[in-house]
């Protein structure tokens, strides 16, 4: 009985916690660049129509991609993006990633979006 009144209040405590701790103030905006790149949606909505024309599987390249980046560390931060260096290898080469494509259409909208 004693463990159970143990078990029972460490779980209400964890419970007060979860409750006490503020959540987080960090959300998405939809409207992030309308002022320092207005033209950020336009420029990256053409390159990937314009790829996805002229190779229909570009869709399904970044579904792919987007899966392997959030399957490794069961996070979502585009590491899959980084290239390697000589002393590291980047997780776009590991060997789980060989089949991930399409780096050229991101790597693509990002030189138009810096001439912008």
């Amino acid at each position: 009985m004693a463990a159970f009144a143990t078990i029972l209040s460490s779980l209400a405590t964890s419970f007060l916690l979860l409750i006490l701790i503020s959540p987080s103030k960090a959300a998405l905006d939809s409207h992030h660049y309308d002022q320092t790149c207005p033209q950020a949606e336009k420029i990256i909505l053409e390159t990937v129509l314009n790829a996805s024309m002229h190779d229909p599987k570009v869709p399904a390249h970044f579904l792919r991609m987007f899966f392997h980046d959030c399957f490794v560390r069961v996070r979502c931060d585009a590491s899959i993006l980084l290239d390697s260096t000589p002393g590291n290898q980047a997780e776009k080469d590991g060997p789980p990633n060989v089949s991930v494509r399409s780096f050229y259409v991101i790597d693509d909208a990002k030189a138009k979006l810096e001439m912008a």
